[in-house]
């Protein structure tokens, strides 16, 4: 009887684990039946925006005038800009401070205040991009003494749409690949299994940036790169 009940056990041991071994194989098999590829794509989209980002400094031994005068020309400056066309909403205060003027004297061999620094920094924006060197015109002519920077960008809205065509080249690519690797392995690609993003790039391109202010050459905007990445598992 004792040697049945082991005869028993170990024939259940040896089926048990024949069952553990045939789902792992069948599990492998298909996972492995499967391609997985990454599709990218990268396209060149004129901009629809420009960002312009204009500086006034005033200096006074005096922080309130230095203050004054500030106000004053950023008024002026501003009020120019609403002439030429650009709206309240589209001029942004960015930065504003007052800061001491500090000066080092070799003799004392300490730093000395000489008066006081205001900084008023502001961004505009134009959706009119043949503007954007007048407008630079505008605001050195009427007191800024600074562009800090010019950035081409895309609005929301044509981000969007340069999203979508994006991921939609990016799959398409990620299928070309797929084929690729099936047609040289003799295998038929079947339906799609999952697909994620991975991914979508775009960054404003900077048209320039200057010290002092100049005056200004036509600014001829460039097209920016966006690009977008997909992973997709296809079944063969």
């Amino acid at each position: 009887m004792k040697t049945n009940t082991i005869i028993f056990l170990i024939i259940a041991l040896l089926i048990a684990t024949t069952g553990c071994t045939t789902d792992t194989v069948l599990k492998d098999k298909l996972q492995s039946s499967s391609i997985t590829t990454i599709g990218q794509s990268e396209l060149n989209i004129m901009p629809d925006k420009a960002s312009i980002t204009i500086r006034i400094e005033t200096q006074n031994k005096n922080a309130q005038k230095a203050q004054q005068e500030n106000k004053e020309i950023t008024n002026k400056v501003i009020k120019e800009l609403r002439k030429a066309g650009v709206r309240e909403k589209d001029i942004e205060t960015q930065n504003y401070r007052i800061d001491p003027i500090m000066e080092w004297d070799p003799t004392t061999r300490k730093s000395i205040e000489k008066g006081y620094r205001a900084t008023n920094t502001f961004v505009v924006e134009t959706t009119e991009l043949e503007k954007v060197g007048k407008l630079i015109d505008t605001a050195v002519n009427a007191g800024a003494n600074r562009i800090d920077s010019i950035y081409f960008e895309l609005s929301k809205e044509k981000q969007q749409e340069a999203k979508k065509e994006a991921l939609k080249l990016a799959a398409e690519n990620a299928k070309e690949k797929a084929q690729a690797i099936a047609d040289g392995s003799g295998v038929r690609l079947g339906k799609i299994i999952r697909i994620s993003e991975q991914g979508f790039d775009y960054y404003p391109l900077r048209a320039m940036a200057t010290g002092a202010a100049e005056t200004t050459t036509p600014i001829i905007p460039q097209k920016i790169k966006v690009n977008a990445r997909i992973e997709v598992e296809f079944e063969i």
